[in-house]
């Protein structure tokens, strides 16, 4: 029997996308980061050439599912990789504020496929 009222199965949807992101995130960054010989991930080229890209892929779905929460993606992508930099290499914090400065540079195109996934979903759920 489910005593879980539909509301709050939809609440739990809602956050679901974002907190998806922080995961992957985290275990994108420490997965190149084991598969590479680089101290950081970014450090290595496939951080640039694949792993972003696929990110920026996985924040525009996460925006559709989740139209109205589609800005927390980037910044859930960002604190999830940003956990993982700081579990990698906990005594190299001196530069946090920079590296979230850099962090955040490089997700403005998930944020952008993000808040378009968004919003397509947004317009196809208006025109049905």
């Amino acid at each position: 029997m489910n005593t879980v009222s539909p509301a709050a199965q939809q609440v739990r949807f809602k956050n679901l996308p974002w907190i998806a992101a922080a995961v992957l995130g985290f275990a994108a960054w420490m997965a190149l980061g084991a598969a590479s010989s680089h101290r950081e991930s970014w450090d290595d080229s496939l951080y640039f050439l694949a792993l972003l890209p696929a990110l920026s892929i996985c924040a525009g779905v996460a925006g559709w599912l989740a139209p109205r929460r589609a800005w927390l993606v980037a910044p859930a992508l960002i604190a999830g990789q940003f956990s993982a930099l700081v579990v990698q290499n906990p005594g190299g914090s001196n530069l946090w504020p920079l590296t979230l400065v850099i962090f955040g540079l490089l997700h403005i195109p998930a944020l952008l496929l993000a808040l378009l996934g968004g919003w397509l979903r947004r317009r196809s759920a208006r025109r049905a």
